[in-house]
């Protein structure tokens, strides 16, 4: 029976349901969460944070955006993800999942950002944070602000993003990153318009140099795109600076431009104005068949 369903095995489902890829069965994932909103309104204490990660996951993995399906994990995450009593505990790999399926459910919720920022930033999440759990929440919440939607408490949450990058960003001067996670994290920069520590966003950008060829052309005309953006907030008297003066991630973008050049073919409408948006702002390329070959594919 549905009703004496228990947390662990809403979990086991959904995860099974997910691993093949089960996909056409909406109303069974539907109740499975009208059960879990059922719990987490009136037996929070006995949810476990593990396995309401795991069904949340799953859930949002299985129908990204579907809001008729999600619609009851949502109401459950609204009610545990401002519990501090259900935070405190979550473990650190727990926390940085969260932020993560509210992106991909785009729950946005002003009171559930907030507490769970505030959660990561008063509670030592930093100091057992790693690299990966630092761009996830980073990219996340980032993007999450970013859809606009929110209607309250904007300014606070603008701030607590802020913060966030202070916290966080250190964790990303590190090498045991993905492209998924370098690309990730230099679009998280760049649309935060988070410019405090730009020798953070210079290593990404640098790292990302050495990793090219395991890219998909997406990740580096998006990190292009992050290089561009970043170039607004520069002072004007580095604009015409030349040689060994010219600032680290200038460097790196010139030679995302130069890989994105020879896989040209592989280029969509969305890469190709990106990249001819960044090469703008950058004020580059040396060489201006490089803007032809863009412009060509975009016709």
């Amino acid at each position: 029976s549905m009703q004496r369903t228990s947390d662990w095995q809403i979990a086991l489902i959904l995860a099974s349901l997910n691993t093949l890829r089960v996909t056409n069965f909406p109303n069974v994932v539907r109740k499975l969460g009208e059960r879990f909103l059922f719990l987490a309104t009136e037996d929070s204490a006995a949810l476990q944070p593990r396995a309401v990660n795991t069904a949340l996951r799953s859930a949002v993995l299985l129908f990204p955006q579907d809001e008729e399906v999600l619609e009851p994990f949502v109401e459950g995450v609204r009610t545990l993800f401002i519990d501090n009593t259900f935070l405190s505990h979550c473990n650190a790999v727990e926390i940085s999942n969260f932020p993560w399926i509210l992106w991909r459910s785009r729950t946005i919720d002003s009171r559930v950002l907030i507490s769970l920022a505030d959660h990561m930033l008063e509670t030592g999440f930093t100091d057992k944070c790693t690299p990966k759990m630092a761009c996830r929440v980073l990219v996340s919440y980032t993007s999450l602000l970013g859809l606009g939607s929110l209607r309250s408490n904007t300014s606070e949450l603008q701030t607590l993003l802020s913060d966030l990058f202070e916290s966080l960003g250190t964790h990303l001067l590190s090498s045991k990153l993905t492209p998924a996670e370098v690309s990730g994290a230099m679009y998280a920069y760049a649309k935060a318009s988070y410019v405090r520590d730009m020798g953070i966003f210079d290593h990404l950008a640098e790292l990302l140099c050495t990793m090219l060829d395991e890219c998909s052309v997406r990740q580096v005309a998006q990190s292009l795109w992050a290089c561009g953006k970043m170039k607004l907030w520069e002072p004007e008297q580095f604009s015409d600076e030349e040689g060994s003066n010219e600032l680290p991630y200038i460097s790196s973008a010139k030679q995302y431009v130069s890989h994105l050049t020879t896989r040209v073919k592989q280029l969509n409408a969305k890469d190709v104005s990106q990249g001819l948006w960044a090469l703008g702002r950058l004020g580059t390329p040396d060489d201006v068949n490089t803007v032809c070959v863009l412009a060509f594919r975009a016709s």
